[in-house]
């Protein structure tokens, strides 16, 4: 499968679970679990939310960023394309909330560099069941509990992540946007009359009067010409000023722990346990959680776009473990009173991690092991190993949350 066509069966496979519900098979067990966490959302406020995106002809490659002994064995690749997106909610079978716009859509996609046999002794996640089970018994003998049997290419390459980045340009504008550029244009048309009035520019005969309603109107239809370019500064000047410099301040302060540290998988992983906490039925029972009580408001959220930037507000050291603070920019779509509402928000996400730490590709929280015996379970299930009780600290060999919130 290369990669256009991964890409568009994947775009498929998303719909297709908005639509029917059946979760996308070229995604892995982390995404599954994310999107019927937000399935189970949808569900409790009685909506039902359709997704369709349409690629433009040609699948990009941003670049094989890590391969290799990089990630230990495996490739991470990002791919992206540009199309239509079209999201629709429904309630009571009538539509509530249409949105269509042309966007670019990236997928994370992962898959081992090469066949090395003792990669066949590594567990994975059964894809229809969730047993965990060693690659070679799922090849030869199949899943002891539904009886599947997969070969290699049928359980990889997975996409790891994916989300969208809205073109604020490509919106259509209200009349409240039109309203909102009158103060500005009084401003900038009174300090316009000033400085003719004031300066050798041949006005001098004229008026105040005579001038103020004639630069009114000037800029004022100017302002409505290029509103768009307007309103897109205006709402991506926050996240432009916030990422400047993020980036390489966050992989020179991680790279000292991990050598191998990759800022784009890292920007992924914080991503995914973002949405995966805000969309738990219960956080604070989420194992990758341990911070307090969430805001009410995050019980609104049916839906969650990322708009291409992380900030990061403290990097430090926390006894054996290293602490991030990191202020990630979300568009939001909340539903309240019958009616569904985008809003950008800024996220604080505090993140930590043991200070000894390797990247591990494979890590998935519903398939860890046990740091007292060894034994395989499902983190999202026990707390506790299911074989010799020792509590599972996940901070061990992933990131957790300490606090999530939205400052305004």
């Amino acid at each position: 499968m290369d990669d256009k066509e991964l890409f568009l069966t994947f775009s498929s496979q998303l719909g297709e679970w908005s639509r029917t519900g059946k979760e996308p098979e070229l995604g892995d067990w982390n995404i599954r679990a994310y999107l019927d966490a937000q399935e189970n959302r949808l569900k409790d406020m009685e909506l039902k939310r359709t997704f369709e995106f349409k690629p433009d002809d040609r699948v990009y490659k941003v670049g094989d960023y890590a391969v290799g002994v990089l990630l230990n064995g495996y490739n991470k690749r990002l791919n992206y394309a540009l199309g239509q997106k079209k999201t629709e909610y429904f309630k009571d079978g009538k539509i509530i909330f249409s949105e269509k716009m042309h966007v670019p859509l990236y997928q994370l996609i992962k898959w081992p560099a090469d066949d090395k046999a003792d990669r066949k002794k590594e567990t994975y996640v059964c894809p229809n069941c969730g047993n965990i089970e060693k690659l070679e018994v799922l090849e030869s003998e199949g899943c002891q509990y539904c009886g599947t049997r997969f070969l290699m290419s049928q359980l990889y390459p997975k996409v790891t992540n994916f989300y969208t980045l809205e073109n604020t340009s490509d919106k259509k504008r209200s009349i409240g946007d039109v309203i909102r550029l009158i103060p500005g244009c009084l401003i900038v048309a009174l300090i316009l009359t000033f400085v003719m009035l004031f300066t050798d520019t041949g006005t001098e005969a004229y008026s105040f009067m005579s001038i103020f309603p004639v630069s009114c109107i000037l800029i004022f239809l100017l302002g409505i010409w290029f509103s768009p370019i307007i309103h897109e500064i205006a709402e991506n000047a926050p996240v432009s000023l916030g990422v400047a410099g993020a980036k390489r301040k966050i992989t020179s302060k991680l790279r000292h722990y991990d050598e191998t540290f990759s800022y784009d998988y890292f920007e992924g992983k914080a991503l995914s346990l973002l949405r995966m906490i805000v969309f738990a039925d219960d956080p604070m029972n989420y194992i990758q959680f341990e911070g307090k009580e969430l805001s009410p408001s995050f019980r609104n959220i049916v839906d969650m776009e990322y708009r291409g930037g992380v900030d990061v507000n403290e990097i430090k050291e926390s006894g054996e473990y290293i602490e991030v603070t990191l202020k990630v920019f979300m568009k939001n779509t909340y539903y309240a009173k019958g009616k569904c509402k985008k809003k950008n928000d800024t996220m604080y996400l505090h993140m930590r991690h043991h200070a000894k730490w390797k990247v591990e590709p494979e890590f998935s929280i519903v398939k860890v092991s046990c740091h007292g015996c060894g034994g395989s379970f499902d983190a999202t299930k026990h707390r506790n190993c299911p074989y010799c009780q020792k509590e599972y600290d996940a901070g061990i060999d992933d990131w957790t949350v300490l606090d999530l919130e939205v400052h305004k």
